[in-house]
């Protein structure tokens, strides 16, 4: 191993890395209610601060959305739990950027109209009995 390596300090790295991090992500964010109505779309930008063990400590806001939408990302970001290295003794905290994308769900299908039930007539024949 060279020296360079030696002393490059390692920051925390996702496991998986960015694809199981987006699938992470995607499976706990919620779209808001709030912005539903106004069909809000974009991206929330953080920077997380990450410990020596990995944990998410601030999801600071570098670019807004709307306010439901920076909530929900902050949410979720502080939700993550990175691999950190060992970086020989030192304890240090790291900073990453995450992008979290929002996109309105897609309209629900139109009910099928219900069928209604038919009026059903009844006939009856009366016929005189014979004497």
């Amino acid at each position: 191993m060279s020296k360079k390596t030696k002393d490059f300090i390692r920051t925390p790295f996702y496991p998986g890395g960015s694809k199981a991090l987006e699938a992470f992500v995607s499976e706990r964010l919620v779209y808001p209610a709030e912005a539903l109505p106004l069909h809000v779309r974009g991206t929330v930008l953080l920077l997380l601060e990450i410990d020596s063990t990995g944990k998410v400590l601030k999801a600071n806001l570098r670019k807004s959305l709307h306010p439901a939408c920076d909530a929900e990302a902050q949410r979720v970001a502080l939700l993550l739990r990175f691999e950190a290295p060992r970086n020989r003794g030192i304890r240090l905290v790291a900073t990453r950027q995450l992008k979290i994308r929002f996109e309105p769900p897609p309209p629900a299908p139109p009910e099928p109209p219900q069928a209604q039930p038919q009026p059903v007539e009844i006939v009856y024949h009366f016929v005189p009995a014979k004497a």
